[in-house]
């Protein structure tokens, strides 16, 4: 669950004793994160190819693009 100013935060999980972020948190529907309110994460995956041009373009770079 998220709450107001989580937007844009990452979700991670460990691969092969390595961090990943795998998701942005978008949103939620509650404002004080109670058990039973739902929140909405972004998948990175599905976004890499545009996240990996900013990577590319000289001002930003980020590890596995």
């Amino acid at each position: 669950m998220s709450v107001p100013g989580d937007s844009g935060g990452p979700s991670f999980t460990l691969i092969d004793n390595e961090w990943y972020v795998i998701a942005v948190t978008s949103f939620g529907l509650g404002d004080t994160g109670d058990y039973g309110e739902v929140s909405f994460d972004t998948r990175v995956s599905v976004h890499s190819d545009w996240i990996c041009s900013i990577s590319d373009s000289g001002t930003v770079r980020i590890d596995g693009c």
